[in-house]
């Protein structure tokens, strides 16, 4: 399993409503992913998928 198979996993369970649950998304990812150091491949994906 790579990033890109977590990130659209993460992406189908978290963002239900897309107006709401984006805006929470991208907060958790600029919040929390991006200051793990070993989540960077993780937070990038994610990134790119928007």
């Amino acid at each position: 399993m790579d990033a890109g198979n977590i990130a659209t996993s993460l992406v189908g369970a978290i963002v239900k409503d897309s107006v709401h649950d984006e805006f929470v998304w991208r907060e958790y990812q600029e919040t929390v992913m991006k200051e793990r150091g070993d989540w960077k491949d993780l937070y990038r994906t994610c990134r790119e998928q928007e």
